[in-house]
């Protein structure tokens, strides 16, 4: 049976809002993006329904490159993360902050911490080969798709700026010499030295 309304069949009018609404589903989704001077090696953490809390690395993220770390609605979601940057650079959890505990390895990993729970409910990583990271926690709030910027401050000793200038083996320049101090009073007052302190 084929029903019109307005001259265009329902079945066309339900193929079209199924498309409209999984357009809208595939925008949806959480990225991290590389804002900082340095290449970052980035580690993902989340709750995974059924599952418990999963982590995921290592995306290697350039300068400016992003990577989706997440499909589909993110609304009231926490996601959690873990990067490491070149030169030590660490971004992580606060002290402050509770939770976030997920274990990563050397190469690409996915992790379940169900998996490596200890006899007093805490995560064994290192009985598995793997590291105890504590991850940085992000809220995404009502938002149904987010981008979350990794910026040039980090965590650790390593914070500090890098110095964007290419090194060099060439020595610097030897400063120029002070112009020579002429006296204001007219004439040629007072001696060579006087008048010319970096010629003597």
């Amino acid at each position: 049976m084929n029903i019109r309304r307005g001259g265009i069949p329902v079945a066309v009018l339900i193929a079209m809002f199924l498309i409209l609404v999984a357009g809208r589903q595939a925008s949806a989704d959480y990225r991290i993006c590389n804002r900082s001077p340095v290449k970052i090696d980035v580690s993902f953490g989340y709750y995974e329904p059924g599952v418990g809390l999963t982590s995921k690395g290592w995306w290697n993220l350039a300068v400016g490159e992003c990577a989706t770390m997440f499909n589909g609605d993110v609304s009231s979601h926490i996601f959690y993360l873990y990067g490491v940057g070149e030169g030590g650079r660490v971004w992580k959890a606060d002290d402050a902050q509770e939770g976030g505990l997920f274990c990563v390895g050397p190469k690409k990993f996915v992790a379940r911490n169900r998996d490596y729970k200890s006899d007093t409910n805490t995560i064994n990583c290192q009985a598995a080969g793997l590291q105890e990271r504590k991850f940085r926690r992000v809220e995404v709030g009502a938002y149904s798709n987010y981008t979350y910027n990794l910026i040039s401050r980090a965590d650790g000793p390593s914070a500090l700026p890098v110095d964007p200038r290419p090194t060099s083996n060439t020595p610097a320049p030897a400063p120029s010499p002070a112009p020579p101090v002429i006296s204001s009073k007219g004439g040629n007052g007072g001696t060579a030295c006087q008048r010319f302190p970096n010629l003597c």
